[in-house]
């Protein structure tokens, strides 16, 4: 019989600090961007006339995002899954279980892949430009002979 590493004599039991560990998450990041928005409007309003753009709660809001499709593309399966085999349906389905406990060990890898991201990103856009300037211009340029 297949169990989960915190599998409890309790039949709802593991799932629940998942659950609330990903509300929280999602709550605090909310919370952390609102108020970042929010700061960064009030500041604005007074350094510059309301006039600016928000730039850094703009890149907080992208690098919350980023963090966070990481967290519920590991978490929101193995919650499912949990409920399935709490349900009594969970054995059913071989590939649902495999990807759900694949899953659960590679969210610090993501984290490592969404972290690395912006410098991985620059690093490529560097060695695109330095390969096409050694390579020449691409472009044919016509001729205007008539």
């Amino acid at each position: 019989m297949l169990f989960s590493w915190c599998n409890n004599t309790a039949e709802w039991w593991p799932e629940i600090p998942v659950i609330v560990a990903i509300t929280l998450t999602t709550s605090l990041y909310s919370i952390m961007t609102w108020d970042m928005y929010k700061t960064e409007q009030a500041s604005n309003a007074h350094a510059f006339g309301g006039g600016q753009g928000n730039p850094m709660s703009v890149a907080t809001f992208w690098q919350s995002y980023w963090y966070l499709w990481p967290f519920y593309l590991v978490w929101l399966p193995y919650v499912a899954l949990q409920f399935t085999w709490a349900s009594g349906s969970g054995y059913s389905n071989y590939y649902f279980i495999m990807a759900a406990s694949v899953l659960v060990p590679l969210q610090g890898f993501l984290n490592a892949v969404v972290y690395f991201r912006k410098r991985a990103k620059r690093k490529l856009l560097k060695v695109i430009a330095r390969l096409s300037s050694w390579l020449g211009p691409t472009q044919h340029q016509p001729n205007n002979q008539h």
